[in-house]
């Protein structure tokens, strides 16, 4: 790395200094380490400031510490790193503003032209390179977002053709409560008490199993979460809303229509 590294990236030192270019032995003698690296070795991060260490061939003077920070996909643990100033390198990383990125990218190529014309400019951005680390979660939720629109698609169909049957079912007995004098409150929880109980029961077998499932797949993760009781019952709360529309439908054209038309033939 360069002396500019840890600002470019926004890596702040917990403990200790930066490289300098003002100190000599910084370029060939002197090391930054992570949190991680500290903490295997056994020191505290304040501790590690001029300590011996020899990375490779080389033995050199921890002069800073930087906070711990991903590099690697969240399903790796955080490893330990030693920094150190070098004279060859890979990759050159370059900020840039972001009002007009392919005039950037333009002055970029023409400078690499200018230095290096015998090798091609080849680039790309960080983002992206982070995006290709979860390009498997990412066809994952797209499949899983087809198929639970489908799943709910299907449902909702299955759904409104119980409704409906059910109604019909009990067109006669709705006509006589409303004769009786029950309201369309009342007639549209008597139809949908019954779907919300299954509801119910279906959401207390699928909350069990949905945690399994997904605390089986935050365990490939190194900094996984826990599941959150919240997630189950705003899915819960979520299919008994669509439940609700889908009933409704029907229940009020039911609950409006005249007794009269229904009992007529009684």
């Amino acid at each position: 790395m360069d002396h500019q590294f840890f600002d470019s990236y926004q890596i702040p030192l917990v403990s200790g200094r930066n490289f300098s270019k003002e100190i000599q032995s910084d370029d060939s003698l002197s090391f930054i380490i992570n949190e991680s690296a500290a903490a295997m070795i056994g020191w505290s991060n304040k501790e590690a400031i001029g300590k011996i260490i020899q990375n490779g061939s080389v033995k050199g003077t921890v002069i800073g510490v930087v906070k711990d920070f991903h590099f690697e996909s969240l399903h790796e643990s955080i490893v330990p790193i030693i920094f150190h100033i070098g004279s060859y390198y890979n990759h050159l990383s370059i900020q840039i503003a972001t009002q007009d990125i392919p005039e950037a990218i333009g002055h970029l190529e023409d400078l690499w032209q200018k230095f290096l014309p015998d090798r091609p400019f080849e680039y790309s951005f960080l983002e992206d390179r982070y995006q290709q680390l979860y390009i498997n979660e990412e066809r994952q939720s797209e499949l899983l977002f087809i198929f639970a629109g489908l799943a709910i698609f299907i449902a909702t169909i299955g759904l409104f053709g119980l409704t409906t049957f059910n109604v019909l079912q009990r067109v006669k007995e709705i006509s006589i409560r409303k004769v009786l004098g029950a309201s369309l409150q009342q007639i549209l929880t008597l139809l949908s008490k019954e779907t919300l109980l299954i509801l119910l029961l279906a959401n207390g077998i699928a909350w069990p199993i949905a945690w399994y499932f997904m605390k089986q797949w935050l365990n490939q993760f190194a900094y996984g979460i826990e599941p959150a009781w919240w997630m189950f019952a705003t899915a819960g709360l979520a299919a008994a809303l669509i439940a609700l529309l889908t009933i409704s439908y029907q229940s009020i054209k039911v609950a409006l229509s005249n007794p009269v038309d229904s009992l007529r033939h009684e």
